[in-house]
């Protein structure tokens, strides 16, 4: 499996990086613990191949979501 900075690592030396694209899962944000750890790795493994880059980047976050019977979603509210 490619480690962060395989899959970041320009094709060519002399190539870099417009933007960079990030998604994360959409529970992932709406808890302490996930989103902690999420903060943590875009700080220590992707914001320095971003700035090394001097790449823009664009994160997605969807919208948390509750549905009965989807495990894991019941912490959620209510749709």
């Amino acid at each position: 499996m490619p480690t962060v900075g395989q899959l970041l690592r320009p094709v060519a030396r002399d190539e870099t990086w417009d933007f960079v694209v990030i998604n994360d899962h959409t529970q992932g944000p709406c808890r302490n613990e996930s989103r902690r750890m999420t903060q943590e790795i875009l700080v220590e493994k992707y914001l320095p191949l971003i700035r090394q880059n001097n790449a823009v980047p664009i994160i997605i976050e969807t919208a948390a979501y509750r549905y009965e019977k989807i495990v894991n979603s019941e912490d959620l509210g209510t749709t």
